[in-house]
């Protein structure tokens, strides 16, 4: 987005202060003085390399101090390598605004007056699950077309109205999709050159499109951020670009972003779960499944007075009205029933394991049946043997 400089002022924070002052005064902006000096800070940590940390009040204008700021130091610096931004925040309104509000207005002013000779170009980025698969959604379609069930009819005049794909492949766009259907046909974890749509794919070509480095600014929210952060230190592909500067909007929902990305659940619920799957397998009154239960009943109780300790805990803490989360500090008690829930979980584990080795051993009971098996499916490390084994086991259905 360069131009000749000859006709810039010579300084950069000079520039700052004309673009504000001068060029979006005269198309209709408020000069804030608060906001050309948080311009020039962000500036200044920009060129330093430097991690600058800035609270702005309601109504500063930090959006455009972060955008002028960037735009500047990308007219001002050396090289020719192209300038890129990321600019992560934590709520899609603010995204949009940016791509669709923000850089579009801040763009016209600067071509307009010939401060850069192209526009600014910035780009959403999001997970893949947001985006149409044209193989899934084939194959959801083909199954809709042969069934005879009423909501199967109505869910496949309801997809054929909507027109997905032929408009957009971001499913966002599409009001009224619910999300289990959007399940069903987005871009899969495991989407590579394997599917015979590949060569063709919109969402390859899509993200072909915005990872390039033409873009000035790459926006995401904090998760994708972070996400991106952690294939670089594991040495992996990249989601974004190579960049030059990362701007963190609404910060103070950053350290959320990463407990959810980072955090281990567990919870009551989970136990449960499991105690009743396991329970509902042991039918008779043999030894080995009276021990089994035993054991999962011994999990069960000391999983109840684990939490009963935590929910005691909560009577002596005075609790906010919007607290989402509560810090609650482990004591001996607790830190020692989780140990023995640990330990109750891995003798369950390894009861389960000696079970099963018992019973396809020399003198199993299910021996046989095993080998039989094995016979009819021979042991391979390739993905297309485990593909077409899927394929010729399981009805068409079970892959949508």
């Amino acid at each position: 987005m360069k131009k000749e400089r000859e006709n810039f002022p010579l300084e950069p924070k000079e520039m700052i202060e004309f673009i504000f002052k001068r060029l979006m005064c005269g198309n209709g902006f408020i000069v804030r003085d608060n906001q050309i000096q948080l311009s020039k800070k962000i500036f200044d940590g920009i060129k330093n390399n430097n991690i600058l940390i800035c609270e702005a009040g309601v109504g500063i204008g930090k959006t455009y101090a972060y955008l002028v700021a960037s735009v500047v130091y990308s007219l001002y610096k050396t090289g020719e390598k192209k300038s890129v931004s990321i600019i992560s925040t934590s709520s899609i309104e603010l995204q949009n605004a940016i791509i669709k509000n923000y850089v579009p207005a801040l763009s016209k002013i600067l071509v307009d007056n010939k401060i850069i000779d192209k526009p600014l170009s910035a780009v959403l980025r999001k997970g893949k699950e947001h985006y149409f698969c044209i193989l899934r959604f084939k194959r959801i379609m083909n199954y809709l077309k042969s069934s005879d069930k009423d909501i199967d009819k109505e869910l496949l005049n309801k997809l054929m109205g909507l027109k997905i794909g032929e408009i957009s492949i971001d499913l966002d766009e599409y009001k009224g999709l619910k999300n289990h259907i959007v399940q069903k046909i987005n871009v899969p974890k495991g989407c590579n050159y394997s599917c015979p749509f590949y060569e063709n794919c919109r969402y390859i070509e899509l993200m072909k499109y915005v990872k390039s480095s033409t873009h000035d600014f790459q926006i995401c929210n904090h998760n994708y951020y972070i996400a991106d952060a952690i294939k670089r230190y594991k040495g992996k592909t990249s989601l974004m670009p190579e960049h030059s500067l990362a701007i963190i909007d609404e910060a103070h929902k950053l350290m959320d972003a990463a407990i959810q990305i980072f955090e281990k659940r567990f919870s009551y619920e989970d136990v449960l779960i499991i105690v009743n799957v396991l329970k509902s397998k042991m039918k008779g009154n043999k030894s080995y499944l009276t021990v089994q239960k035993g054991y999962l009943d011994d999990l069960s109780l000391e999983t109840k007075k684990f939490y009963q300790g935590l929910l005691n805990q909560l009577k002596n803490i005075e609790l906010e009205e919007d607290s989402s989360q509560i810090r609650i500090k482990l004591g001996a008690y607790e830190r020692k029933i989780l140990g023995n829930i640990i330990l109750k979980l891995d003798k369950i584990s390894l009861y389960c394991k000696a079970d099963i080795e018992n019973r396809v051993s020399l003198k199993g009971k299910y021996r046989k049946r095993v080998l039989q098996a094995l016979n009819e499916y021979r042991i391979t490390d390739s993905l297309d043997d485990v593909r077409r084994f899927f394929k010729k086991v399981k009805r068409e259905e079970y892959f949508l």
